[in-house]
């Protein structure tokens, strides 16, 4: 059974759907749309909800945009979607460094150096009281392994005004706390949307 012919049987099974042929298949995902939402198991125990493959660590979520029905699917099946392969790679690449931060591994050197090499701009173009809080951030960044909201937002604007463009891959964000979260509440569209880069979605993990 091809894998195209497979996902025709779980699908009529899953929602009740018939599909006579294979190129049938297109309409079925474009009534779906990716909702941002992604998710790293830690361990390889979940399913896809579309074609059942079990195994699974890295799932998105999928909405049908005509009923709000959604879905758990793994890193092959979003391909389906509206989800680049870039896209989803640069999302398990994030995953597996958060998972690292969280474990203490810490902060790599490549890392530490390639963050440093984009701060350096805004270092030279500002002033000196400026500098001081840009080299605390940096041994912040060493000791808590990410950035607060706050902190997220100040290096934003910061890039704006010298007009640099930071690599969002490079800055990861670290919600703990309530004042965390209402500082992420007071970030602007556009700095949630750099993030969101980095990230490959407009979600941010709690890190506790």
């Amino acid at each position: 059974m091809g894998e195209k012919d497979h996902w025709q049987q779980h699908i009529q099974k899953l929602h009740g759907e018939s599909i006579p042929q294979a190129e049938d298949l297109s309409e079925f995902f474009a009534r779906w749309r990716y909702s941002g939402r992604f998710r790293d198991l830690g361990k390889p125990t979940s399913t896809c909800g579309l074609c059942a493959n079990t195994g699974l660590r890295y799932q998105f979520f999928v909405v049908r945009q005509d009923t709000g029905e959604g879905m758990w699917v793994g890193s092959e099946c979003i391909l389906n979607f509206d989800l680049s392969k870039e896209a989803v790679q640069a999302r398990i690449r994030s995953a597996a460094r958060q998972a690292a931060w969280q474990a203490g591994d810490g902060v790599d050197e490549d890392h530490l150096m390639a963050m440093i090499g984009q701060l350096q701009t805004i270092y030279l173009q500002a002033n000196a009281g400026e500098q001081r809080y840009l080299r605390w951030l940096v041994g912040k960044f060493q000791r808590r392994n990410g950035f607060s909201p706050k902190e997220i937002g100040w290096l934003f604007g910061a890039s704006l005004a010298c007009g640099v463009r930071l690599d969002a891959n490079l800055f990861p964000m670290i919600v703990r706390t309530k004042q965390d979260r209402q500082e992420l509440g007071s970030l602007s569209v556009n700095a949630k949307n750099w993030l969101a880069q980095g990230t490959g979605e407009k979600d941010w993990v709690e890190k506790r």
